[in-house]
């Protein structure tokens, strides 16, 4: 009887343990995927630079997401590429990225296209950044501090002391 409930323990130890070391493993394996899909993912311009997200880590940025599709994106685009201005007083690069969508349609939307444009057609880019509808904005500190505007922002001094805060 006694060796009975000791292999029982030990059973429900050792289908413990098992789970454990199987969430563990999940956990570091599926951790490690998506660090190596970020170090090693790379977007192009719209004018063909390649710029590798992994280089950015080190740097204050503002990453915008929208679509020439998306009618609240091109409402909000020309707000955004003013406040570029003021980002470029603190160093501060804006990428905009164009979410599913073509060279030739962000060529037509534009008379002359922002040289800080990136071309995420297959929506890879903004799934890294959790990106969940457009247009969304995120600031991210050379700390790793993010700031989410999702949906459309007004794009002046509010928006602009939250990122001064940010980097410091």
């Amino acid at each position: 009887m006694i060796t009975y409930i000791i292999v029982k323990k030990m059973q429900k130890n050792a289908t413990l343990w098992a789970v454990i070391f199987v969430t563990g493993f999940l956990v570091l394996f599926l951790t490690n995927v998506v660090q190596e899909t970020y170090r090693n993912y790379t977007i192009e311009t719209l004018n063909g630079k390649k710029v590798n997200l992994y280089k950015l880590r080190n740097e204050s940025y503002l990453i915008h997401f929208w679509a020439t599709w998306c009618i609240p994106c091109r409402e909000e685009l020309p707000k955004i590429l003013a406040f570029r201005e003021r980002l470029k007083e603190k160093d501060i690069p804006l990428y905009l990225v164009a979410v599913n969508d073509s060279k030739d349609k962000i060529e037509q939307f534009f008379n002359n296209a922002p040289p800080e444009i990136l071309l995420d057609n297959s929506g890879r880019i903004a799934a890294i950044y959790g990106v969940e509808k457009l247009p969304e904005t995120i600031f991210v500190s050379k700390g790793n501090k993010k700031i989410h505007w999702k949906g459309p922002a007004t794009w002046e001094e509010k928006e602009f002391q939250l990122i001064l805060k940010a980097t410091n």
